[in-house]
């Protein structure tokens, strides 16, 4: 454990707790989420995929729940347990530092074990002190701390890991065990295709950076999870594999991939404008996102490296933008594409609605420019497609 340089800030401190108390900043980073959820799956796995998804979301959960326990006394305190990442805070006694090591180190060791080191956790424990904000307009804040230690962590476990596994096999921190009875579903259609979205928040790690309190990062970070999951769940056939800190990730039928998108994306707008925690993020808000879809079957891990790799032209391009295909639109554009796509099958004969099922989104505007009737609409197609020149 080292002595952090800044302050543990706090618009409100914590029950039980005192302005300037010396404490304990903890922080667990899970590491290969996605290579972990994304194995060479075929594609009919979504089940296992939701699976391993879901055993994040328990570990997390468990680990908590053993911290509460073990560290009761000292006032274990959780700030946040989302995106797999726990950050939490007790009051500092050398007893407390030893159980908390103790068990940590040996956690480690425990889930590299029972993951076959597919799956790993990175920890790191510093001494800071709590402080309102306040009263800290000047003050440092301990996470770039809490950050160097976790990596400092990370970079010594090629020392750590020669071990004797055998006395770390604790199988009820197995998936198996923590998520056995997640229900398997049948498989899909052969023909079902899919639709991989990747959305990442910008903006903020720079936005909280800013607002330094860690309790209202946490609250931000929790209302947006509730915001999250609140839409996600009034859409049909939406399969959530990842939401958490930055990232969501979903799957979703082709044929709804942009409504989905909008629905996402408007409706946080919608809860920001209505949440009084989430007001603060409004003017620092944007959303990045990537779509990738594929005309035939192929393993999961394929959606996920190129939806990722859209996203990250998203991203370069400007960021609070949605790219497919390789064009990158923004959201105004998006909409519009969609609300024209919607319009024309709407319209077209059963024949045509069968048709363009099959195309891809930037296919169907093509489709489209080369069908309507409408000039201006027609116009305006070419200029979003143009795009991809």
């Amino acid at each position: 454990m080292t002595k952090a340089k800044g302050r543990l800030i706090f618009n409100l401190i914590p029950d039980g707790y005192c302005d300037n108390q010396k404490v304990i900043f903890m922080g667990i980073d899970f590491s290969g989420i996605q290579s972990f959820i994304f194995r060479q799956d075929a594609p009919d796995d979504i089940a296992e995929i939701t699976k391993r998804s879901e055993y994040i979301t328990r570990l997390a959960l468990r680990i908590d729940e053993d911290l509460k326990t073990l560290l009761k006394e000292y006032g274990y305190f959780t700030i946040t347990n989302t995106g797999g990442k726990v950050h939490s805070v007790v009051r500092y006694s050398v007893k407390a530092a030893q159980i908390l090591e103790n068990y940590l180190s040996r956690l480690q060791r425990i889930i590299f074990t029972v993951n076959e080191g597919k799956f790993q956790l990175f920890y790191g424990i510093v001494r800071t002190r709590i402080v309102r904000i306040s009263e800290s307009s000047g003050r440092k804040s301990a996470y770039p701390d809490l950050m160097q230690a976790i990596g400092k962590n990370k970079s010594q476990c090629s020392n750590l890991y020669g071990f004797d596994t055998g006395k770390y096999n604790d199988k009820t921190y197995s998936p198996e065990y923590l998520a056995g009875d997640v229900v398997i579903h049948a498989k899909p259609d052969p023909d079902y295709r899919l639709a991989a979205l990747k959305f990442d928040f910008d903006n903020l790690g720079n936005f909280f950076a800013a607002v330094k309190a860690v309790d209202t990062i946490a609250q931000i970070s929790e209302n947006l999870s509730v915001a999250i999951n609140e839409i996600i769940s009034s859409i049909p056939d939406v399969k959530v594999i990842l939401s958490g800190g930055d990232d969501i990730f979903l799957l979703c039928p082709k044929d709804i991939l942009s409504q989905v998108a909008v629905r996402l994306y408007e409706g946080l707008i919608i809860s920001m404008e209505n949440n009084e925690v989430l007001k603060e993020y409004r003017e620092s808000f944007g959303l990045s996102c990537g779509i990738f879809t594929f005309n035939k079957n192929v393993a999961l891990a394929v959606y996920a490296v190129n939806a990722e790799k859209q996203l990250i032209l998203s991203k370069i391009r400007g960021k609070d933008k949605v790219t497919v295909e390789d064009i990158s639109f923004t959201w105004d554009e998006f909409k519009y594409a969609n609300s024209i796509i919607e319009k024309f099958i709407e319209g077209s004969a059963p024949e045509i609605r069968k048709e363009l099922s099959a195309y891809s989104f930037i296919n169907k505007l093509r489709y489209i420019c080369g069908n309507t009737r409408d000039r201006e609409e027609k116009t305006s197609i070419r200029k979003l497609l143009a795009k991809a020149e």
